[in-house]
Protein backbone atom coordinates (compact mmCIF):
# COMPACT_ATOMS: atom_id res chain seq x y z
CA UNK A 1 0.00 0.00 0.00
CA UNK A 2 1.18 3.05 -0.89
CA UNK A 3 0.78 4.68 2.65
CA UNK A 4 2.17 2.30 4.61
CA UNK A 5 4.88 3.61 6.36
CA UNK A 6 3.43 7.38 5.91
CA UNK A 7 4.25 9.16 8.95
CA UNK A 8 1.84 12.30 8.56
CA UNK A 9 3.27 15.67 9.19
CA UNK A 10 0.94 18.64 9.39
CA UNK A 11 2.43 21.94 7.58
CA UNK A 12 -0.82 24.50 8.53
CA UNK A 13 -0.23 27.35 7.38
CA UNK A 14 -2.73 29.71 9.56
CA UNK A 15 -0.73 32.97 8.41
CA UNK A 16 -2.19 32.48 5.58
CA UNK A 17 -5.39 34.41 6.50
CA UNK A 18 -3.77 36.75 8.93
CA UNK A 19 -2.33 40.24 8.51
CA UNK A 20 1.67 39.73 9.25
CA UNK A 21 2.72 41.44 12.78
CA UNK A 22 6.09 39.75 12.70
CA UNK A 23 9.13 39.39 10.34
CA UNK A 24 9.38 36.48 8.38
CA UNK A 25 12.23 34.90 9.78
CA UNK A 26 10.82 35.12 13.45
CA UNK A 27 9.99 32.31 15.31
CA UNK A 28 6.14 30.98 14.70
CA UNK A 29 4.22 29.38 17.88
CA UNK A 30 1.01 28.07 16.62
CA UNK A 31 -1.90 29.59 18.67
CA UNK A 32 -4.41 27.79 16.27
CA UNK A 33 -4.14 23.58 16.58
CA UNK A 34 -0.80 23.06 18.29
CA UNK A 35 -0.61 19.58 19.76
CA UNK A 36 -4.30 18.64 20.25
CA UNK A 37 -5.62 15.74 22.35
CA UNK A 38 -5.27 13.50 19.27
CA UNK A 39 -1.77 13.88 18.69
CA UNK A 40 -1.73 13.88 15.35
CA UNK A 41 0.14 17.12 14.95
CA UNK A 42 4.08 17.26 14.56
CA UNK A 43 5.89 20.49 14.60
CA UNK A 44 8.94 20.96 12.64
CA UNK A 45 12.27 21.72 15.08
CA UNK A 46 12.80 25.70 14.91
CA UNK A 47 15.90 26.36 13.22
CA UNK A 48 17.59 30.25 14.32
CA UNK A 49 18.05 30.67 10.32
CA UNK A 50 15.89 29.85 7.17
CA UNK A 51 18.90 29.70 3.26
CA UNK A 52 17.46 32.77 1.32
CA UNK A 53 16.48 30.55 -1.38
CA UNK A 54 13.99 28.45 0.98
CA UNK A 55 12.56 32.05 2.64
CA UNK A 56 12.03 33.15 -0.63
CA UNK A 57 10.43 30.15 -2.03
CA UNK A 58 8.11 30.18 1.57
CA UNK A 59 6.92 33.95 0.65
CA UNK A 60 5.96 32.73 -2.99
CA UNK A 61 3.63 30.02 -1.48
CA UNK A 62 2.35 31.94 1.04
CA UNK A 63 1.80 34.39 -1.36
CA UNK A 64 -0.04 31.88 -3.71
CA UNK A 65 -1.87 30.49 -0.99
CA UNK A 66 -3.03 33.91 0.36
CA UNK A 67 -4.56 34.46 -3.56
CA UNK A 68 -5.94 31.06 -3.28
CA UNK A 69 -8.13 31.39 -0.37
CA UNK A 70 -9.66 33.96 -0.81
CA UNK A 71 -12.13 32.42 -2.54
CA UNK A 72 -12.87 29.77 0.88
CA UNK A 73 -13.98 32.52 3.42
CA UNK A 74 -17.50 30.72 3.20
CA UNK A 75 -17.28 26.91 4.34
CA UNK A 76 -20.37 26.58 1.60
CA UNK A 77 -17.48 27.35 -1.04
CA UNK A 78 -15.32 24.85 -0.06
CA UNK A 79 -18.29 22.25 0.32
CA UNK A 80 -18.64 23.22 -3.31
CA UNK A 81 -15.30 22.29 -4.95
CA UNK A 82 -15.23 18.94 -3.34
CA UNK A 83 -14.51 19.74 0.81
CA UNK A 84 -15.96 18.03 3.11
CA UNK A 85 -16.18 18.27 6.91
CA UNK A 86 -13.90 15.84 8.98
CA UNK A 87 -14.70 14.48 12.18
CA UNK A 88 -17.00 15.29 14.96
CA UNK A 89 -18.23 18.94 15.63
CA UNK A 90 -15.86 20.82 17.55
CA UNK A 91 -16.70 23.74 20.21
CA UNK A 92 -16.70 28.08 19.29
CA UNK A 93 -12.76 28.71 19.39
CA UNK A 94 -11.58 25.21 17.47
CA UNK A 95 -10.69 24.61 14.27
CA UNK A 96 -12.27 22.19 12.15
CA UNK A 97 -10.81 20.51 8.90
CA UNK A 98 -12.90 20.70 6.06
CA UNK A 99 -10.84 17.88 3.75
CA UNK A 100 -10.26 17.09 0.00
CA UNK A 101 -9.03 13.65 -0.57
CA UNK A 102 -8.42 14.31 -4.52
CA UNK A 103 -5.94 17.15 -3.38
CA UNK A 104 -4.79 14.88 -1.10
CA UNK A 105 -3.73 12.35 -4.23
CA UNK A 106 -2.17 15.62 -5.87
CA UNK A 107 -0.32 16.61 -3.04
CA UNK A 108 1.40 13.15 -2.06
CA UNK A 109 4.67 13.91 -3.92
CA UNK A 110 4.81 18.21 -4.28
CA UNK A 111 3.47 20.74 -2.57
CA UNK A 112 0.11 21.99 -4.91
CA UNK A 113 -0.76 25.96 -3.44
CA UNK A 114 -3.65 25.95 -5.56
CA UNK A 115 -4.97 22.75 -3.93
CA UNK A 116 -4.08 22.46 -0.23
CA UNK A 117 -5.27 19.10 0.87
CA UNK A 118 -7.36 20.51 3.89
CA UNK A 119 -8.78 23.61 4.63
CA UNK A 120 -9.35 24.90 8.88
CA UNK A 121 -12.32 27.12 9.52
CA UNK A 122 -12.74 27.88 13.03
CA UNK A 123 -15.63 27.73 14.78
CA UNK A 124 -17.11 30.92 15.71
CA UNK A 125 -20.75 31.12 17.73
CA UNK A 126 -22.47 32.18 14.23
CA UNK A 127 -20.61 29.79 11.78
CA UNK A 128 -16.86 29.29 10.87
CA UNK A 129 -14.08 31.57 10.01
CA UNK A 130 -11.44 30.79 7.51
CA UNK A 131 -8.38 29.83 9.52
CA UNK A 132 -5.83 28.55 7.27
CA UNK A 133 -4.84 25.55 5.11
CA UNK A 134 -3.19 22.31 5.89
CA UNK A 135 -0.52 19.94 4.14
CA UNK A 136 0.51 16.49 4.74
CA UNK A 137 4.24 15.13 3.62
CA UNK A 138 5.66 11.87 4.27
CA UNK A 139 7.85 12.27 7.25
CA UNK A 140 10.69 12.07 4.76
CA UNK A 141 10.24 15.24 3.33
CA UNK A 142 11.21 17.34 6.20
Amino acid sequence: MRNAGLVILSFVVLAACAPRHAPPNAPMRSTGMGIDPYGHTRLSEMRDTVPPDEMAHTQRLLAMLRKELVRYADPAAAERDGYAREGEDVPVGALKHFFNYANYVKNFDHLDPEAPPAILYRRTKTGFELAGVMFTAPITSS
